[in-house]
């Protein structure tokens, strides 16, 4: 969904840059250009929702991945017993 999102997110930057000079030749125009806009605006929003549902984004298990390797380390120095270690 990123990957679309971005690749259509280049797209549309380079048409909303081609019509930005022509915004105001005609009405034709001034809708084509206010099209590219908001599809412009509807891809970032996107791209923010696939950043906010993707984990490798913001790194979200990487609380549970160092409980799980305190736990082995502890486990494996006989520091304490296993049913002693908390997550």
């Amino acid at each position: 969904m990123a990957m679309a999102a971005a690749v259509a997110l280049c797209g549309n930057l380079a048409c909303f840059g081609l019509l930005y000079r022509f915004r105001a030749d005609d009405m034709n125009m001034r809708s084509v250009w206010l099209c590219s806009r908001n599809d412009l605006v509807n891809n970032g929003g996107v791209l923010v929702v696939a950043a906010a549902a993707t984990p490798v984004f913001f790194r979200i298990d990487h609380v549970e991945r160092a409980a799980v390797g305190r736990r082995r380390l502890a486990s494996r120095s006989g520091e304490c017993d296993r049913d002693a270690v908390d997550v």
